[in-house]
């Protein structure tokens, strides 16, 4: 004897299709929200000097080498998206790895507002019996909230 289909299974599969149709035809779709770009180092260069133009201060005689004649170096960093407190510091490291000048913590607190560009940068004086300008490849390192960002490295040769 052939059992025949129980009408309550039928409305089943048919409350299934119909659901499955409806969830086809509503659809939710979200983007999560574009956070603002973080704080974040632009550059570090070692220059001959650090000019102020526009508000800023820009690089002059920025290179890779320099002779053992230079009197000082600056580093020049460039940074973005600043809208907390921070605290920049430079330590320079002669061919020896001995740290040559730290410049201490600096400062930058923008308040309530967002600082898109920020520039500093710290000269590290060459002079007989403190520091003098010895051969071979010098590293600036730059250090955010005692974290470090970024580094540059540059050569002294006669």
């Amino acid at each position: 004897m052939r059992r025949r289909a129980r009408p309550q299974a039928g409305f089943l599969l048919a409350g299934l299709i119909a659901l499955a149709w409806l969830g086809a035809a509503a659809c939710v779709n979200f983007r999560p929200a574009v956070q603002p770009p973080g704080l974040e180092v632009e550059s570090l260069v070692v220059c001959r000097n650090a000019a102020f133009s526009g508000g800023l201060h820009v690089a002059e005689g920025a290179a890779r080498t320099f002779g053992l004649d230079i009197p000082s170096l600056f580093a020049l960093a460039s940074l973005r998206d600043i809208d907390r407190g921070i605290a920049l510091r430079f330590k320079w490291y002669a061919p020896d790895g001995v740290l040559a000048r730290d410049s201490g913590p600096m400062p930058v607190d923008p308040g309530e507002k967002y600082l898109d560009k920020v520039t500093a940068f710290d000269r590290l004086d060459f002079a007989p019996g403190r520091i003098e300008p010895r051969e071979g490849a010098w590293t600036v390192v730059l250090f955010l909230d005692e974290t470090p960002a970024d580094q540059t490295s540059f050569n002294i040769k006669k």
